[in-house]
């Protein structure tokens, strides 16, 4: 009896469901805050997490900075820079 390909399949569904569950809370807090991506501009910078070209910006935040949001489907993060 072969125990690795049981527990790979299962830690493969577990993953999958948990990135399905991520992406759907992602999702939700996208909408409650009325945040369109595709209405958003593309910015010229890489995630200060993620290192992705994946940034769209937000708008302007507190003193002077503009407010970006990372589109990688992992990373998610809202930060403001100078």
């Amino acid at each position: 009896m072969d125990i690795g390909v049981s527990v790979k399949c299962v830690t493969a569904q577990t993953t999958r469901r948990g990135m399905d569950y991520r992406q759907k809370n992602i999702n939700d807090q996208l909408d409650r805050d009325g945040i369109v991506i595709a209405s958003l501009k593309v910015a010229d910078k890489k995630c200060v997490v993620c290192a992705e070209n994946s940034l769209r910006i937000l708008g302007n935040g507190f003193d002077g900075r503009t407010k970006y949001i990372c589109t990688n489907k992992i990373c998610n993060c809202r930060f403001s820079l100078a």
